[in-house]
């Protein structure tokens, strides 16, 4: 994935979703994440393990970070799109929102579940839940 691609997918994915900002303006950044590649290669089994999971497409060491803003808005969207691994991480920093009718625990993990496996291709089996936190 290239900076263009990132951009495209990034403003593609907010368009099909009606995420605010409409009109937005868009910045990119590339960047490894050391600190996991620091941590499995001393703690979580060696160079040949790290190599096994970028292997498997199990995490993306390499990632495009994509920030959609609008001055005068308080409303930022980045997404780290990680074309190998098939995923894209969301995050927001807005104005805080007034708090509305809350699901319960159990749904709302079943409806991120299949948002993430629907959007995103991520094969949960693959995974065990560790922990949950509702905030």
């Amino acid at each position: 994935m290239d900076r263009a691609d990132a951009l495209r997918t990034a403003r593609e994915l907010a368009q099909r979703n009606t995420w605010p900002p409409a009109g937005f303006d868009q910045a990119a950044d590339f960047n490894g994440d050391q600190e996991a590649q620091n941590f499995i290669e001393l703690e979580g089994g060696g160079k040949q393990e790290l190599s096994r999971i970028v292997k498997e497409k199990i995490f993306a060491l390499y990632t495009w970070r994509v920030r959609h803003s609008k001055k005068a808005i308080h409303t930022k969207r980045w997404f780290a799109s990680r074309r190998t691994a098939r995923r894209r991480d969301l995050r927001q920093a807005s104005r805080p929102r007034k708090t509305g009718a809350t699901k319960p625990v159990e749904e709302a993990q079943q409806i991120a579940e299949a948002t993430a496996k629907r959007d995103w291709n991520i094969d949960f089996g693959r995974y065990r839940l560790i922990e949950s936190q509702k905030m």
